[in-house]
C-alpha cells in the first residue's frame, strides 16, 4: 500500500496539467512585455541621439557662418579705409565709414546718431546701452533690417563677373529671418580714444601690451541663424532656434600678435 501510494502521488492530473501550463503562458506574456520595454528604450535612445546630434550639427553649421561674417565686416572695413585700389560697393547715399577720429569722426557720429537705432547699413555708433540686443526680440528684429549680408559690402561674393556660391548654405539665405548678418561699430582710439588714459603711446592693455597705431578700433557683431526648426514662412517669429553670435574687436592695421 505505500509503495502504491508513492507512485499515484506521481500521476499528473488533468487539473493540475492545466494550472502548469497556464503559468507558462504568464511567463511568455512577462518576456514579451519586457522586449517590447527594452525595444521601445533603445529605439527612443536612438532618436535622442539623433536630435542631439542634429542640434550640434546645426549649432555649429551656424556657428562657421557668424566666423564667416565677421571676416566679411573685416573686408568691409580694409576695402573702404584702406585698400584704395578696390572699387567702392558704398556708393551713394550708402552709410560710410569715418575717414579718422580727429577730422571726421564728430560730424560723422552726428549724421549717424539721427537714424534708427543709430545704425544704417550695417554701420553703427558705439553701443552705449545694452550691448546684447540678439536677447531682446523686439530689437533684434529692428536690426536684422539694418545689418549687412555675406558679401554685400566685401565684395566677397565676386570675382570678377562671376558670382561665387559660399559654401555655408546660410550664408546664401536672403529671407528677413534666416541667414546671417554683421554690423560695425567704429570707435575712437588714442589720444582722446579708448587707450588707457587716453595717453599718447596708444596702448591696449591685456596680458600683454601690443601697440597699434590705428585711429579706431571696430567692434564687429555677426550673427547666424541655423537652418534646424525653420519654417518657409519669411515671418521673424518663425526663425531657427539656433543662434550663433561672435562679438569681436579688431583694430586696422592689426595689433601686434593679432
Amino acid at each position: 500500500m505505500h509503495g502504491q501510494s508513492a507512485i499515484e502521488s506521481r500521476i499528473m492530473t488533468p487539473s493540475t496539467r492545466k494550472l502548469q501550463q497556464g503559468a507558462a503562458l504568464y511567463v511568455v506574456v512577462v518576456l514579451v512585455l519586457l522586449s517590447m520595454l527594452i525595444a521601445l528604450w533603445a529605439s527612443r535612445s536612438a532618436i535622442f541621439n539623433e536630435l542631439v546630434a542634429g542640434n550640434d550639427a546645426d549649432y555649429q553649421r551656424a556657428m562657421e557662418s557668424a566666423q564667416a561674417m565677421v571676416q566679411d565686416a573685416q573686408d568691409d572695413i580694409y576695402r573702404h579705409l584702406y585698400d584704395g585700389t578696390k572699387s567702392s560697393l558704398r556708393t551713394g547715399s550708402t552709410q560710410q565709414f569715418p575717414g579718422s577720429q580727429t577730422i571726421y569722426f564728430g560730424s560723422w557720429s552726428n549724421g549717424l546718431s539721427a537714424q534708427t537705432l543709430q545704425c544704417k547699413d550695417a554701420i553703427c555708433l558705439r553701443r552705449t546701452n545694452a550691448e546684447d540686443f540678439w536677447n531682446d526680440p523686439t530689437t533684434l528684429q529692428s536690426m536684422l533690417t539694418l545689418g549687412a549680408r555675406y558679401g554685400q559690402y566685401s565684395g566677397a561674393k565676386q570675382t570678377g563677373s562671376t558670382t561665387i556660391t559660399p559654401p555655408n548654405p546660410i550664408l546664401s539665405m536672403t529671407d528677413g529671418n534666416k541667414g546671417a548678418w554683421y554690423w560695425i561699430e567704429p570707435m575712437p582710439y588714442g589720444t582722446s580714444g579708448l587707450s588707457p588714459g587716453g595717453n599718447t603711446s596708444k596702448l591696449i592693455q591685456g596680458t600683454n601690451t601690443s601697440v597699434t597705431d590705428a585711429d579706431m578700433v571696430f567692434r564687429i557683431t555677426a550673427l547666424a541663424f541655423g537652418i534646424k526648426g525653420s519654417s518657409s514662412s519669411t515671418a521673424f517669429k518663425d526663425h531657427s532656434p539656433t543662434t550663433a553670435v561672435i562679438q569681436t574687436i579688431v583694430s586696422m592695421p592689426a595689433i601686434t600678435g593679432e
